[in-house]
């Protein structure tokens, strides 16, 4: 769709084109990498620079490595750690659960009164005792 179509009626000031043209330039990625590559390799300071993050990449890489692996004491007193940072929220989810499970078991308790009642008038109506 050309500009004019949209109604432009004179071109924007940065497209140096006349009003109501459209041009598409093809621009590959390596065209364009070279356009915005302003680095100046010939300066000491960019070498600078550079040998200083290859430096700290190639040192952290080693810092990593070398790390001690974990064992299982450490990762027991991790998990320890953990529970007990963690312990009023545990307490409160337990509680919540233990409440839960007294109202199912009364529930229940009510339930088995009641067939037990029915069962035994049900013996009743049918004249066994």
């Amino acid at each position: 769709m050309c500009g004019a179509a949209r109604g432009f009626t004179q071109s924007p000031p940065w497209s140096g084109l006349a009003a109501g043209t459209l041009m598409v330039k093809d621009i590959s990625l390596e065209e364009s990498v070279m356009a915005n590559n302003d680095w100046d390799w010939g300066s000491q300071s960019t070498k600078i620079w550079v040998g200083i993050a290859i430096g700290a990449a190639v040192g952290l890489g080693i810092a990593l490595s070398r790390r001690r692996p974990a064992t299982r004491w450490d990762s027991a007193r991790e998990f320890g750690k953990r529970i007990s940072d963690r312990s009023e929220d545990l307490a409160d989810a337990t509680r919540d659960i233990m409440t839960r499970v007294r109202t199912i078991y009364d529930e229940g308790r009510k339930v088995l009164e009641d067939a037990g009642e029915l069962w035994s008038h049900g013996r009743k109506l049918v004249g066994a005792r």
